[in-house]
């Protein structure tokens, strides 16, 4: 296997853990709200559309998109944040205990930010700017420990 391939790996797998680690404790934290609804789940796949069309946005500007540090972030934390297969299964739940209303809302909600996500034009160009330099900075003292 290429030693590249191998490294790629390694760094996904980090940050999946950190992005999976996360999606479970905002899980349990919003497992009281529950009461039917899948709040946990539906909050962790708003945040993870929002930040991962952030991310996407600025590695894109900055020719930085396949880069370790964007691995990182977008494969890695974003990958293991969000969930589609929770949403879908708890979409199916919702169904078949014939709580449509809930499902519409579910299904709305998450169905509008995920097309939101895409193409994010809320912050300014100062901000993405800010967050482009950092991000490049970043990469550059990570591939200068090297």
């Amino acid at each position: 296997m290429n030693v590249e391939i191998l490294r790629n790996i390694l760094i996904v797998g980090l940050g999946s853990f950190f992005g999976g680690s996360a999606r479970y404790l905002i899980s349990v934290a919003m497992s009281n709200l529950s009461k039917g609804f899948p709040w946990g789940t539906l909050v962790v796949n708003l945040i993870g559309c929002f930040v991962i069309g952030l991310l996407s946005g600025v590695f894109t500007r900055t020719a930085n998109e396949s880069n370790s540090f964007a691995l990182f972030c977008t494969v890695g934390i974003c990958g293991g944040f969000t969930t589609f297969s929770t949403f879908s299964k708890e979409a199916l739940l919702m169904l078949q205990a014939e709580n449509y209303w809930a499902l519409a809302a579910y299904v709305g909600i998450g169905r509008f930010v995920m097309g939101l996500s895409g193409d994010i034009k809320i912050l300014t160009p100062e901000f993405e700017t800010y967050i482009a330099e950092c991000a490049a900075d970043i990469n550059q003292r990570y591939n200068h420990d090297k």
